[in-house]
């Protein structure tokens, strides 16, 4: 595979390898920093970046772009100055947004309510309250001197879903965003009833506590920081994310507003209000991330100007992306062009959707997504051992259906099995042994015959498995994984589901077929011991074309400490797993044609 993990720090000053548009013509910058009053008198910090040639600053009105983020707007370096606009883009997750502004763009970072250098409490994740706020600065923006009218937004994760916040507000002036690697469905951190504990370990209170230990730089004008240092008096009360995640379901009261805040910024229901406001987007996704399946949902869901890139990256690792076909910087400057300036650059003439292939190690375009053509083709869990490792349970892959009446396969729970140690497909680094097999040993694997022709997968394979257990509860951990002729098991994408969380409902937005499980407290079904069950759930977005020669795997586990939220019980519970004629445990592949 090529070196797609591309270390920050690259010079973006001349790529353009495919950009015609706007020409390059300022060469500076004029930074001014101040608070905006929002309507329940909580004061925002935002920088404005106004462009410059030869130090005399631009006098005909601009669009605006702009960011609105948690992680600080900005901050002081060690010497106490003020970081260049190029050094600053990098907490922003956005390095060379420099190269925009020299086309003739205004650029502006807020701190969002509770965060950096504003006033008030902040939810860790985006709240009703942001909403208001950045409706409010939009129009706020659009409506000064040095702006033209119009405006568009820029940002990864966090700062993505700020992007799709404010759309969903549908403000007037707002034509254009780029949400980069971001989720929506919330609680997103509990998948399917599973809890994301090692995401929660690892960043921990961090947000909470940023703008309390790392100030970020004051607003003009408050030079002995006293402002500052009274918004960071109120972010001593914020809530503490280690507390706040462990609300698990969409209707669960908020610890510290005691609100259903869940519900009441749930983006589906405002799905309608961007469409009909045709604000364009740009969804750039992630095929190593978490949240990969929320940007192909949201791109399927918005009836809206869009596009949607999805290259092999870690999750923010799209901002490191230099060169033809797919520079970050380009594709955020010809999607401004265009829709900020007018300008026909063909990007709208291409096709909507661009997908890497890991396999292949090529782009890929298609003119939609699900991609044309797109056929299920269903393999069922055979009871016959496939002879290519020696796993807990070694059977196969078919895509006949399985004719033995009472094949099945009982066993103890195995609490620590871990995929620590091994490279994580939706993690944010890339540490480990690559070769999935010692996690494969220790589950239930099902593995197919070698391909004789080229499978090309493109969308969220689906399990249907077949199960009962002696408990009330138990979690399920699916990986799909590429098996090469010499034995090497990639991970390609995975699953996981609570058997508690297995109520089917109609989802409020475009699953393109995947099930959807609600996640309501009054949804949850625990299991009667010795009862079969069928588990419905879907696997993460990928794009792989198996090779002839290779093989597919389905690995079963019931856990994978450290990483996420186990159901120990004592003693282990033993769990059934059903692939029999009458109990036909499946998994579905979508597949294009070659």
């Amino acid at each position: 595979m090529p070196d797609i993990y591309m270390a920050s720090g690259i010079d973006r000053t001349n790529v353009k390898d495919y950009y015609t548009g706007s020409e390059e013509i300022y060469d500076g910058y004029e930074r001014t920093s101040q608070y905006l009053t929002m309507e329940d008198g909580v004061r925002l910090a935002i920088d404005i970046y106004r462009p410059t040639k030869d130090g005399k600053l631009h006098e005909e009105p601009l669009p605006v772009i702009w960011c609105a983020t948690q992680y600080r707007r900005n901050k002081l370096k060690a010497d106490g100055s003020i970081p260049s606009l190029a050094e600053i883009s990098e907490m922003w997750f956005t390095p060379g947004i420099d190269r925009v502004l020299r086309h003739g763009y205004v650029i502006a970072a807020l701190d969002c309510r509770g965060s950096g250098a504003s006033f008030g409490n902040h939810p860790n994740q985006v709240g009703l309250a942001d909403y208001h706020d950045l409706y409010d600065v939009n129009e706020w923006l659009a409506k000064q001197d040095f702006c033209c009218g119009v405006t568009g937004m820029f940002g990864l994760s966090f700062l993505g879903k700020t992007q799709w916040s404010c759309a969903m507000m549908a403000p007037p002036s707002l034509k254009c965003i780029v949400p980069c690697v971001s989720s929506f469905d919330t609680p997103y951190l509990s998948n399917n009833g599973v809890w994301n504990i090692g995401w929660t370990l690892k960043v921990g209170d961090t947000v909470s506590t940023m703008s309390l230990e790392d100030l970020a730089a004051p607003v003009d004008g408050d030079e002995d920081r006293k402002l500052l240092m009274d918004a960071v008096r109120e972010h001593e009360s914020n809530p503490k994310r280690s507390v706040e995640w462990k609300t698990r379901y969409l209707d669960d009261y908020n610890p510290y507003s005691h609100r259903k805040e869940f519900l009441e910024i749930y983006p589906p229901h405002y799905f309608w209000i961007l469409s009909s406001a045709k604000i364009a987007c740009y969804v750039i996704a992630a095929l190593r991330d978490f949240g990969t399946t929320d940007s192909f949902d949201f791109f399927s869901s918005v009836d809206t100007p869009k596009k949607l890139v999805c290259g092999p990256w870690i999750h923010t690792g799209c901002k490191d992306m230099v060169g033809a076909p797919w520079d970050f910087i380009t594709e955020h400057l010809r999607w401004y062009d265009y829709w900020l300036k007018g300008i026909e650059n063909g990007i709208m003439d291409e096709p909507q959707v661009m997908i890497y292939n890991d396999a292949a190690e090529e782009w890929r375009r298609y003119e939609s997504y699900p991609v044309p053509d797109t056929r299920r083709e269903m393999y069922y869990l055979q009871p016959d051992a496939s002879g290519t490792i020696k796993s807990r349970y070694d059977g196969m892959l078919k895509k006949i259906k399985p004719v033995e009446p009472a094949a099945e396969y009982t066993y103890e729970v195995d609490y620590t099995t871990t995929k620590r140690g091994f490279q994580d497909r939706n993690w944010y680094d890339t540490p480990g042994n690559p070769d999935y097999t010692g996690l494969d040993e220790r589950g239930l694997t099902f593995t197919t015959d070698e391909m004789k022709e080229a499978v090309n997968i493109v969308g969220a394979p689906i399990v249907y498995l077949w199960m009962s257990a002696d408990a009330k509860d138990v979690n399920f951990f699916a990986y799909l994984e590429d098996v090469s002729p010499d034995g090497v098991s990639t991970n390609i994408t995975e699953g996981r589901m609570r058997a508690s969380f297995r109520k089917l409902v109609d989802p409020p937005y475009n699953r393109c077929g995947s099930p959807w499980h609600r996640q309501m407290k009054g949804d949850q079904q625990d299991l009667v011991p010795g009862e079969a069950v069928r588990l419905d759930f879907d696997m993460l977005v990928m794009s792989r074309t198996i090779l002839p020669g290779h093989r597919l795997r389905l690995t079963l586990t019931n856990a994978d400490a450290q990483n996420f939220e186990t159901l120990e019980m004592t003693p282990a519970p033993h769990i059934t797993v059903y692939f029999n004629a009458s109990r036909c445990s499946s998994i579905s592949l979508p597949v294009i044609p070659s």
